[in-house]
């Protein structure tokens, strides 16, 4: 049986701060900000971040998975908090939302050393690789598993060393 080495932080989780379960002070111990299925998204962060800017320094991975977020919601998310709000950012999990297009993505990555992105199970399609193709050369590890790419698309990731694994949501 083979068991994974990867040590994974415990999760702070912003979804109950407003109900007082949330203890800032765990941030730093666990570098994990999770965003996951939080009703006001963009209100919610921009209020932690507002309320507590000693705090943002600490954070080494953003989690806003399973928040569906359309396109419009992510774009608005990404006007609404700068890479520099996170000076240690090293990963951030955008998996299972509605995502189609990474162009403000793109721009907002130019000013983060971020090293993990999670792409997966969204909506991007082959019009995406090339941003993706560029993304890669800065950003090393993109996961892409669960989008809707085309045989002719998986082919062209394969081509600019972009492993996927066949998925069941790809598209003909």
């Amino acid at each position: 049986m083979h068991t994974s080495s990867r040590v994974i932080p415990p999760k702070v989780s912003l979804q109950h701060s407003f109900s007082g379960l949330f203890n800032l002070e765990d941030i730093e111990k666990a570098q994990v900000l999770d965003l996951g299925k939080t009703k006001n998204l963009l209100q919610t962060l921009q209020n932690f971040l507002k309320e507590n800017p000693e705090k943002k320094a600490h954070i080494r991975h953003l989690v806003f998975s399973k928040n569906d977020l359309d396109q419009n919601q992510f774009e608005q998310l990404l006007s609404g908090i700068t890479a520099a709000d996170f000076k240690e950012l090293s990963s951030i999990d955008l998996s299972h939302n509605k995502i189609k297009n990474l162009t403000a993505f793109k721009t907002w990555l130019e000013k983060t050393p971020i090293q993990e992105i999670d792409l997966g199970f969204n909506e991007l399609q082959d019009d995406s690789i090339e941003i993706i193709c560029e993304l890669k050369k800065s950003h090393p590890n993109i996961h892409l598993n669960g989008n809707y790419f085309t045989a002719k698309g998986i082919q062209n990731l394969q081509k600019n060393n972009l492993k996927m694994t066949a998925s069941p949501s790809f598209a003909n």
